[in-house]
């Protein structure tokens, strides 16, 4: 099948669901997150020395997950560091997900949004980007 094909054979399908969770180390964190995000509660900070590790690790593991959707993890900074809220992000995250089968976001590089090859976002080999 012709790349251009495929291409148009994605824009119709519906897109993936994804969830973009928000990290919560402290209750006045957990207080202001923003609409849109769903909470991910580090209080008890069990694992320390693992940081957002433990926690991640331990959402993937427990939760029920969905081979299709998209899971997005953020610290609390982000949102500050790149002037993106959920929907932006949201947005950027739902513009690859026909195409990608992962799109790493971080907030160490502000442009990630406005540069592709600053967001990694890889197609599958077979499949045209």
């Amino acid at each position: 099948m012709q790349a251009a094909t495929l291409g148009r054979m994605s824009a119709t399908l519906p897109a993936p669901p994804i969830h973009l969770h928000r990290i919560a180390y402290s209750q006045p964190v957990r207080d202001v997150v923003a609409p849109g995000w769903q909470l991910l509660d580090d209080l008890n900070d069990e694992r320390p020395d693992w940081f957002e590790y433990w926690l991640i690790r331990r959402f993937l593991l427990g939760e029920e997950l969905d081979e299709q959707a998209f899971y997005g993890f953020f610290s609390p900074e982000f949102s500050a560091k790149t002037g993106l809220g959920h929907q932006a992000t949201h947005d950027f995250v739902a513009a690859r997900t026909r195409r990608v089968p992962m799109c790493c976001c971080s907030a160490r590089n502000p442009t990630w949004a406005r540069s592709s090859s600053t967001c990694s976002s890889r197609a599958k080999p077979s499949t045209p980007a």
